[in-house]
């Protein structure tokens, strides 16, 4: 279906659900779940691929609609999720450390939250419209002038 998306129908018996993906020339991720199911049913199963190889990508059209032009604009480092969630801490501690100033944006205000983090309306939507959304950790660089984002933890600026 795309984005990592599968969708399949299968006899009713036991199955198996097997994701296998390579980490590096030497090394292969592996995972097998048992899938048991009746007639009919449907079930959502969500694989993470840890160590997975990943570079920072070019900012997609639609965090770059979200964050808006104005945000966009005024900064040059952006971290959207929530000020108390441990990856988004993780990922403020690294910018802090590089000396980078950010702006942070999340869906929830707390007195507890840095002077950097602002409630974004839209964020506070989309979070609304798909729960998938408060887990999520995504760090936007402008670097020669062009947005980068990445999805998760990252080692290095780019």
């Amino acid at each position: 279906k795309g984005k990592g998306m599968h969708q399949g129908s299968y006899s009713r018996q036991d199955c198996y659900l097997q994701f296998g993906y390579r980490i590096s020339e030497s090394q292969t991720g592996f995972h097998l779940q048992p899938i048991k199911a009746e007639m009919a049913d449907s079930t959502t199963v969500r694989f993470v691929a840890k160590n997975y190889p990943r570079t920072w990508n070019p900012a997609t059209e639609d965090i770059l609609a979200m964050v808006g032009a104005d945000i966009l604009n005024a900064n040059t480092a952006i971290i959207i999720g929530n000020y108390d969630q441990e990856n988004s801490k993780r990922l403020a501690d690294k910018l802090l450390e590089s000396n980078t100033e950010f702006l942070w944006l999340g869906y929830q205000n707390s007195a507890t939250a840095p002077e950097n983090y602002l409630v974004h309306p839209v964020w506070v939507n989309w979070v609304a419209e798909d729960s998938h959304n408060v887990m999520r950790s995504i760090t936007l660089i402008k670097n020669s002038g062009e947005w980068q984002m990445y999805e998760g933890l990252w080692e290095k600026l780019p």
